[in-house]
């Protein structure tokens, strides 16, 4: 009888040694994806401030642009009749360059984000597969640790899966 005891305690003891086990290998996939995520967000804000920064240099090129379109415009009307189309014409070039610089700058804070997202992305696809290969390996651990466990002491275990059971059916028969 007192073997029988002792044998489904190592039953309890080795469900207990299984159960933390998969409770490290869940800690270890949660911290995981925590450093992915924050991996993630560190990129996006790095994004978000490169982006930033290049929508202020176009808005301050857009500005320089205006600004001598206006000066070379009251320059030219200034001079009088033959000066003013030239004075239109080199404002228009400058108009368009700091349309086209602006335009660039965007393009390239578009790209800078793109990246930056391509980065987030490939940094959790490859936190969650080291989790999930970590989770897998945890798992298979634990069931060689219950097959020699089962193989060591196949009365323990029938005893252990027998308590399981029952207090399974109570625990179902209480709930309806």
């Amino acid at each position: 009888m007192a073997e029988r005891k002792d044998t489904f305690e190592d039953g309890k003891a080795a469900l207990r040694d299984i159960k933390d086990s998969l409770a490290e290998g869940s800690a270890a996939v949660r911290a995981g994806v925590a450093r992915a995520a924050d991996d993630a967000a560190d990129a996006a804000q790095a994004a978000g401030e490169t982006a930033r920064e290049h929508g202020r240099r176009a808005a301050h090129a857009a500005k320089a642009g205006a600004t001598a379109a206006r000066d070379s415009l009251r320059d030219a009307a200034n001079d009088a009749g033959a000066h003013i189309m030239d004075g239109v014409e080199s404002a228009q070039d400058e108009i368009e360059e700091g349309m086209q610089e602006a335009g660039d700058d965007l393009e390239d804070a578009v790209d800078a984000g793109k990246a930056a997202w391509t980065q987030a992305t490939d940094a959790v696809r490859e936190v969650s597969r080291d989790a999930l290969v970590s989770a897998r390996e945890t798992l298979a651990d634990a069931r060689e640790e219950v097959r020699d466990y089962i193989r060591a002491k196949p009365l323990g275990a029938l005893a252990a899966a027998g308590a399981a059971g029952f207090v399974l059916a109570l625990l179902l028969r209480r709930s309806r």
